[in-house]
C-alpha cells in the first residue's frame, strides 16, 4: 500500500511540474518521435540483417562451392595423369586429355574463389598460395611427361613422385581454404544482426517506451480532462505493435532459413556432394523490399494516428 501510495504521489508531482495542455504537446511530439525510432530501427534491422544474409549466401556459399569445385577438379587431373602414365600413352598424348581439361578447370575454379572469398586477407593470401602451388604441380607433371617422351622412364617416375607431393599438399591447402571460406560464413551468420533475440530486442525497447508514453498520456488525460483512454492512442500502439511483430518476425524466419542453408552446405561437403545439389538460399527467405514497405506503411499509420489522438484535448484550450 505504502508503494502504491508513493507511485501516486511521484505522479502527481510529476504531473504538477506542467500545465496539461503543455503536457499533451510534449507527449505528442516524443511520441511521434518513438514510433519513427522504431521506424527506422526496423528498416535498420532489416537492412544489415538481410545484408548480411546475402553476402553468405552468394558470395560466402559459391567461395566454398569454387573450392570444393577445385579439388574436385586437381582430383580428376591427378588421376588423369596417372592413368596416361600407366598406359605408356605420354608419348603420344602428353599427359592426357582428362588432366589437360581438369587442370584448366581447377585453375578456373580458384580464379573463382578468389573472386567469392569472403574470408578477408587471410582467405586472399591462401587463394594466391594455392594457386602457386597448383603451377608448380602443373610444372612438374610437364616435367615428368617430357622425361618420359624422353625415353627415361625411371626419371619420369621419380618426376610424377614428386608432382603427387605437390598434388598431397596442394589438396590440403585447398581443404584448408575451403574451412576458412566455411568459417567466415558462420561468422557472418552468427552476427548479432542474425540473432533472434537481437532481431526482437532491437524493436521492443521503443515498443516499451511507447507503452510508457500512452501510459502517461492516460494519467494526463484523466486528472486534467476528466477522459480515461485515448482510443486513437490505443489503436497507434496496435499498429506500433504490428509493426514491431511483422518486422522482428520476418527477420527471424529469414535467419533462421539462412543458418538452415549453411547446415545444408555443410552437410553435403561432408558427404562429398556437389554444392549446386543443395537447395538455394532464397527457398524460404522473404523479400526485405516487402518488409521493408510494409513497416514504413505501418509506421506512417501510428505515426497519424497517435498525432491525431492528442487534437481534441489541445483544440478545447485554442
Amino acid at each position: 500500500m505504502l508503494r502504491a501510495g508513493g507511485g501516486r504521489g511521484l505522479a502527481r508531482r510529476c504531473y504538477a511540474r506542467a500545465h496539461p495542455v503543455t503536457w499533451l504537446r510534449w507527449l505528442r511530439v516524443v511520441t511521434v518521435i518513438v514510433i519513427a525510432v522504431t521506424a527506422v530501427l526496423g528498416w535498420l534491422e532489416t537492412a544489415q540483417a538481410h545484408g548480411e544474409i546475402t553476402l553468405t549466401s552468394t558470395h560466402g556459399v559459391r567461395a566454398v562451392a569454387d573450392v570444393t569445385a577445385a579439388r574436385q577438379a586437381l582430383s580428376a587431373a591427378s588421376a588423369g595423369v596417372q592413368r596416361s602414365f600407366a598406359a605408356g600413352a605420354v608419348p603420344l598424348t602428353g599427359a592426357g586429355e582428362a588432366y589437360t581439361a581438369a587442370i584448366a578447370s581447377a585453375g578456373q575454379d580458384l580464379v573463382l574463389a578468389a573472386e567469392d572469398n569472403v574470408a578477408g586477407p587471410d582467405g586472399s593470401d591462401q587463394v594466391q598460395f594455392a594457386d602457386g602451388q597448383l603451377s608448380s604441380y602443373q610444372a612438374q607433371v610437364g616435367q615428368a611427361s617430357d622425361d618420359f617422351a624422353a625415353g627415361d622412364p625411371l626419371l619420369a617416375r621419380a618426376e610424377l613422385g614428386y608432382a603427387s607431393i605437390l598434388f598431397g599438399d596442394l589438396f590440403a591447402e585447398l581443404g584448408q581454404l575451403g574451412t576458412a571460406e566455411l568459417d567466415a560464413v558462420g561468422g557472418q551468420l552468427g552476427s548479432a544482426w542474425l540473432a533472434e533475440g537481437t532481431l526482437w530486442l532491437v524493436l521492443l525497447v521503443p515498443l516499451a517506451a511507447l507503452l510508457t508514453l500512452a501510459g502517461w498520456t492516460s494519467y494526463v488525460l484523466r486528472a486534467g480532462f476528466r477522459r480515461l483512454l485515448s482510443v486513437p492512442l490505443i489503436a497507434a500502439t496496435l499498429v506500433t505493435l504490428g509493426l514491431v511483430v511483422l518486422v522482428a518476425a520476418a527477420n527471424s524466419h529469414d535467419s533462421y532459413h539462412a543458418l538452415r542453408y549453411e547446415q545444408q552446405v555443410v552437410l553435403a561437403l561432408s558427404a562429398h556432394q556437389t554444392i549446386t545439389a543443395v537447395p538455394g538460399p532464397d527457398a524460404g527467405i522473404g523479400s526485405s523490399g516487402w518488409t521493408l514497405l510494409a513497416g514504413l506503411a505501418l509506421a506512417g499509420v501510428a505515426a497519424f494516428l497517435a498525432f491525431n489522438a492528442y487534437q481534441p484535448r489541445l483544440r478545447e484550450y485554442r
